[in-house]
C-alpha cells in the first residue's frame, strides 16, 4: 500500500521552502524459485529547508511526521546548499502507470528462452559443461513535488550462461526486452570456445588490440565513470573530461539515451522527475556534457538535461541510463583483418590493481592471439592498460558497425593501435560494479 505522500508533502510545505518525496517498490524473481519473490518498498523526502539539503529513508509504515523530522536534522547538518524541486511535473500522461504491471507474463517468456537454451547448449558446446540463471527484476518510483505525481515502472530480464569447468566461457543478457531467438547469447558462447584446447601466456608489452563489444563496453563504461561523473570533480576537477575540446577521436559519438527500447536503463524520466531524451556526452570526439544531476549542474553553471539517477533508498545522484556508443562501417572481421597481428580481447573484469586515475585497467579474462588476422589460441589472464583519452583517441584504429549490449551499455568492436600488457600476477578479478535501479 503506497504511504500517505500527500499529506508529508503538505506538511513539509508549510516547513521548508521546497520538498520532494520519492516512493519505490521492486521485486527480485528468480527463475528457479519463482515463488520466493524478493519485495522491496520505502519511502524517501529530500528537503530544501533554510537553504540546506536533507534527506531521509525509512519504511512505508514510517510516520510522515517522523520521516520530516529525519530530513529536517539531516539538513540542518549538510554542508549542500539548497535546491528547488518542481520542475514542470506532472508529464505526459502515457508515462503514468499508477497499478504494478502483472509480472507473470514476463516470468513465461523468460521460461520460454531458457528452455530454449537448455535445449541447444548440449549440441553446441559437447566439451562445456555449462549452468544458466534467469532472473526478473521489477521497479517502479513514483516522485512528488509542488508541481505533481508521476508514475514509472520497468521491468529487466537477466540471464547468464557460464561453464562449471575450465576453460571460462560466460555469456549474459541484460535487457528491458527479451528476444524470442537466443541467437546472440549462443554465438557468444561458440565464439569463447573456439581455439580453447590450449592456452598460451603472452609476454609483456605494447601490441595492437581488437576489442568486441563486450570489451569496448567495458571500456566505456570506465571511461565514462571515472571522466564524465560530476561527483568525482570535487575532489579531482583535473580528471574531468574537457568541456568542448576535442578530447578523443572523431569516430567517438556517446549518448546517454533512455528511449532505446531494449535498454535496461530505459526509463520515462530521470531519478529527479525529467523527461528523458538522448543527451551526448561525446560528439565526434568532442566532450558535450558531463554526467550532473540538479545539484551539480547549478555548481558547474550549466543544463540539467535529465542525468540523475537514484540508487535504492538514496537520493538522486549524477549517472547514465543506457550509453549508447555509435558505430562505423566496417564488420568485426573487417577489424581483425586490417589489424593482422595483435591480441583479440573479449572478457575484461575489474581487478584489484593498482591504476593511475586517467588510466583504463582490466584483467583479460578470455582473450585470443591474433596472427594474420585471426584468432589462433586463447590466452592467460594478462592485465590490459593505456589512458582512456589513447585508447579512444589517437591510438583508435576504426569502429564496427554492428552492436550489442553488455550490461547498460550499446558499443560495437573496435581496434587500437597499441596498449600495454603485463602479467597478472597475483592481481585478482572484482566482481562488475551493480548499475543503478533507476
Amino acid at each position: 500500500m503506497k504511504p500517505p505522500t500527500g499529506k508529508l508533502m503538505a506538511t513539509a510545505l508549510r516547513r521548508c521552502r521546497d520538498a520532494e518525496i520519492a516512493w519505490e517498490q521492486r521485486s527480485e524473481i528468480d527463475l528457479a524459485d519463482p515463488r520466493n519473490r524478493r519485495e522491496f518498498r520505502g519511502w524517501g523526502i529530500r528537503v530544501n529547508y533554510e537553504g540546506r539539503l536533507g534527506w531521509a529513508w525509512g519504511e512505508p509504515s514510517e510516520l510522515p511526521e517522523m520521516l520530516l523530522d529525519r530530513s529536517l536534522q539531516a539538513a540542518r547538518s549538510s554542508p549542500l546548499e539548497g535546491i528547488l524541486f518542481a520542475h514542470g511535473l506532472p508529464i505526459h500522461s502515457s508515462a503514468n502507470a499508477s497499478e504494478p504491471m502483472a509480472l507473470e507474463p514476463h516470468l513465461e517468456k523468460l521460461s520460454r528462452y531458457v528452455s530454449k537454451l537448455q535445449f541447444l547448449l548440449p549440441s553446441l558446446l559437447k566439451d562445456h559443461p555449462t549452468r544458466i540463471r534467469a532472473s526478473l527484476r521489477w521497479q517502479m518510483l513514483t516522485l512528488v513535488t509542488r508541481a505533481g505525481e508521476q508514475t514509472g515502472q520497468r521491468v529487466v530480464y537477466q540471464v547468464a550462461v557460464d561453464s562449471t569447468q575450465p576453460p571460462l566461457l560466460q555469456a549474459q543478457i541484460l535487457a528491458a526486452r527479451l528476444r524470442a531467438n537466443p541467437s546472440e547469447l549462443l554465438m557468444e558462447l561458440v565464439w569463447q570456445s573456439a581455439h580453447t584446447d590450449g592456452v598460451q601466456e603472452l609476454s609483456a608489452g605494447e601490441t595492437a588490440a581488437v576489442f568486441t563489444p563486450a570489451a569496448s563496453a567495458a571500456l566505456v563504461t570506465d571511461m565514462v565513470a571515472r571522466h564524465f561523473d560530476a561527483r568525482r570533480f570535487e575532489s579531482h576537477p583535473d580528471i574531468a573530461a574537457p568541456w568542448g575540446e576535442a578530447w578523443l577521436s572523431p569516430q567517438i559519438t556517446l549518448q546517454d539515451d533512455a528511449t532505446l527500447q531494449s535498454g535496461p536503463g530505459t526509463v520515462p524520466f530521470d531519478g529527479e522527475g525529467q523527461m528523458k531524451r538522448p543527451v551526448s556526452l561525446v560528439q565526434e570526439g568532442v566532450v558535450h556534457h558531463h554526467l550532473v544531476d540538479r545539484f551539480h549542474a547549478r555548481s558547474m553553471g550549466v543544463d540539467a538535461p535529465g542525468l540523475a539517477v537514484r540508487e535504492w533508498g538514496l537520493p538522486p545522484n549524477p549517472g547514465w541510463s543506457n550509453l549508447s556508443l555509435l558505430g562505423g562501417r566496417s564488420s568485426l572481421g573487417d577489424l581483425a583483418r586490417d589489424m593482422g597481428d595483435g591480441v583479440l580481447l573479449d572478457r575484461l573484469v575489474p581487478c584489484d590493481a593498482p591504476c593511475e586515475p586517467d588510466e583504463f585497467c582490466r584483467l583479460a579474462e578470455v582473450a585470443w592471439l591474433l596472427q594474420g588476422g585471426r584468432p589462433q589460441i586463447r590466452l592467460a589472464p594478462i592485465l590490459v592498460r593505456g589512458r582512456f583519452s589513447d585508447l579512444l583517441g589517437r591510438e583508435l584504429v576504426n569502429v564496427a558497425a554492428d552492436r550489442a549490449w553488455y550490461g547498460r551499455c550499446l558499443a560495437p568492436a573496435l581496434s587500437i593501435q597499441r596498449l600495454r600488457l603485463e602479467p597478472c600476477g597475483e592481481y585478482q578479478a572484482r566482481p562488475e560494479p551493480p548499475g543503478t535501479w533507476w
